[in-house]
């Protein structure tokens, strides 16, 4: 039970953080590019838009969405672990619920820290 959980909660976590941020940024950015007429010069200047602006967005996403499944089995298995080792009745259970949300945020900034920290060192600039 506990491994069919955490595999079906990792996905239905990811697809809406990926969709909901990361795409509508995506959409946001070539969209405006669009308006402003920017995707009617780079195909003037013989560049196709598809592989410059559109397949590295997809790769990204795929990794990052591959990464952030990747956290949040992990967060799954730190909350099926705490859930059957809590001890200590009512009180212990709180415990183990706030000690879960702790090690996920931690988790989660340190994932973030480290994804920053290359994003920085191999630019993500335009």
């Amino acid at each position: 039970m506990a491994i069919s959980a955490v595999t079906q909660l990792g996905p239905v976590v990811t697809v809406p953080v990926v969709a909901g941020a990361g795409a509508t940024a995506v959409c946001a950015d070539l969209g405006a590019r669009t308006i402003r007429g920017e995707i009617d010069v780079i195909e003037g200047m013989g560049i196709d838009p598809v592989h410059r602006l559109v397949v590295p967005r997809v790769i990204a996403a795929t990794l990052m969405s591959t990464l952030l499944n990747g956290l949040v089995i992990i967060v799954g298995l730190v909350g099926c672990y705490r859930g059957l080792t809590a001890r200590g009745g009512p009180i212990g259970l709180g415990r183990a619920v706030n000690e879960t949300v702790e090690l996920s945020v931690v988790a989660l900034f340190a994932v973030d820290a480290v994804l920053t920290g290359i994003g920085v060192r191999f630019g993500t600039g335009h």
